[in-house]
């Protein structure tokens, strides 16, 4: 996508929050002249585009309580649902074991995030009810309709914040769980947190044709 529609949304996004440049640029720890020049699309010393990387659109989210995943889609930095589904038709073979969440749209769209990738697959109806059962009995939490987590690969859980985060230093992707849902799976996500932060600790090993996901139609 292009860089204009990130700056565009990123100052729409500031406007919303009554945030001056100085103001964007003292909750985000990014100077407001930088913050400016992202909004118009170009630096305006030496001109060339700027494109915000995703530690940059990391500060934006979370100094405007935006989706880094949407900053990170409409930066580019991940593929774009509908261009994805008019590629050419191919078979991806996903480990489970690499997979952060899975969420699914209102026109059951199946997104399989990993870390640094989306892949897309429309399902039916009573394909994804197949495809939930078997998240379920693969160490993945529903957290709220159409999203699952998957416990292997949680290492952060802000309480204060009520998000799930997928790397130690709370960076890159990350999943916002409703208070309420969050406690009921807080002995779960506690759980999680401490086995992927401690050494030796070992899942139970299933049959690598088990923990293979075929994603058709990207």
């Amino acid at each position: 996508m292009s860089i204009n529609k990130i700056g565009s949304h990123l100052e729409s996004l500031r406007i919303a929050c009554n945030f001056s440049l100085r103001k964007a640029g003292e909750k985000s720890g990014l100077s407001h002249g930088y913050i400016r020049d992202v909004e118009l699309g170009e630096n305006r010393s030496t001109g060339p585009q700027i494109i915000p990387r995703p530690k940059t659109l990391r500060k934006f989210a979370e100094a405007y309580e935006a989706d880094f995943n949407e900053l990170m889609r409409i930066a580019g930095h991940v593929d774009d649902p509908q261009d994805s589904l008019l590629k050419t038709h191919r078979i991806v073979e996903i480990s489970l074991d690499d997979v952060l969440y899975v969420q699914v749209d209102e026109n059951n769209l199946v997104q399989v995030h990993l870390s640094d990738q989306v892949y897309y697959q429309s399902m039916l109806l009573h394909e994804y009810m197949q495809f939930e059962e078997r998240l379920e009995n693969s160490d993945f939490i529903r957290v709220h309709v159409g999203t699952y987590v998957n416990l292997r690969k949680i290492f952060f859980y802000d309480e204060k914040k009520g998000r799930i985060f997928f790397d130690k230093r709370q960076a890159g992707k990350f999943i916002d769980v409703a208070w309420l849902r969050a406690r009921i799976l807080r002995s779960s996500l506690d759980k999680a947190v401490v086995q992927n932060n401690t050494d030796g600790i070992v899942y139970k090993m299933e049959p690598n044709s088990s923990r293979s996901l075929i994603v058709r139609g990207i």
